[in-house]
Parts: structure tokens; sequence; C-alpha cells
């Protein structure tokens, strides 16, 4: 519902810091798991028609991310030297997991997963190249995650970067 009425009030051209609708009001841009500000909800408002949103954009936006992170785990196992097939089925075994599939009702969460194996690459291609443009675009890569609305999820995806940086650097 969140989805929804963010795509709807950003449509018609205001901002939803509140919703009426639950509770007799209560704040709506303050619960990050409405994620107002990530890149993909703001795009959702073109979408709207007749002040409603078709369930088929949000499930569509679903199959995109779990598309995104299939090709972003292919292109991270062709970072670690595997074959094209070895690739793909990397790609297909963490994108279609258990976890990613049981979790498939928790958008937030694939939202913010989605974006893991991008980050881990860049951060891997800056540690071989020392060029800086892969840390600054991990950098940018990882707000979209923070702004996906599951702060779980980051933190954890930040702790794996961290950890792996600490024991590249050591």
């Amino acid at each position: 519902p969140g989805k929804f009425l963010s795509a709807v009030s950003l449509s018609n051209g205001i901002f939803p810091f509140w919703n009426p609708y639950s509770f007799s009001g209560t704040p709506f841009f303050a619960d990050p798991q409405i994620a107002v500000l990530y890149p993909f909800n703001f795009i959702m408002k073109y979408f709207v028609s007749n002040e409603s949103l078709s369930p088929l954009v949000i499930q569509n936006f679903l199959l995109i991310h779990y598309f995104l992170c299939s090709v972003f785990c292919y292109y991270l196992g062709k970072e670690f030297k595997f074959n094209k097939f070895s690739s793909l089925v990397f790609a297909f075994t963490f994108t279609y997991s258990s976890y990613m599939i049981i979790h498939m009702i928790h958008y937030n969460l694939i939202e913010t997963v989605a974006w893991l194996p991008l980050i881990f690459l860049l951060i891997i291609k800056f540690f071989n190249s020392r060029n800086y443009i892969y840390i600054i675009a991990a950098g940018i890569i990882m707000s979209f995650s923070v702004l996906a609305g599951y702060p779980q999820c980051f933190f954890y995806n930040f702790v794996f970067i961290s950890v792996y940086s600490l024991y590249i650097i050591y």
C-alpha cells in the first residue's frame, strides 16, 4: 500500500509526508520501509493513471530487480574469472536462492539485496585497478541500497563489504 500511496501522491505533485488513511494519520515519509526517495519509486509515478497504480507495475518492478540482480551476479562471476556457464550458474544460484524467493513478498528487502552484487563487483574492481571511479560508483549504488528501505539488509551488506575490504587491505 505504501508504494501505491507514494506513487499516486508523487504523480499529483504532492510529496507524501503524511498518510491520512492509517490511524487517522501517520508519518509516511519518516518510515524508512516506505522508501519514498528510492529512485525506482520515483519512476513509478509515471505509471499512475486515474489516481491508481496497477499492481502489474509493482510486480514488473520486482521482476526488474531480480533481473538486475542476475546480471550483476553474472558480471561478478566473470570478475572472479568464472567461465560463462559458471557465471550463469552463480547468477541463478544467488538470485533465485531460497532466501530471495522466500522474501519475494518483502519488496524492500529484494530492492536492497539486488544491489549487493554490483556493489561488491565495483569494490573488487577498485582494489584490482585503483581507479577511483569504481569506489565512487560503489558509493552511489550503496546509497540506492540505503534508500531502498530495508535497513537490516543494508547493514549486513555494509558489514560484508567492510570485512571483505579489510581482508583485502590486510
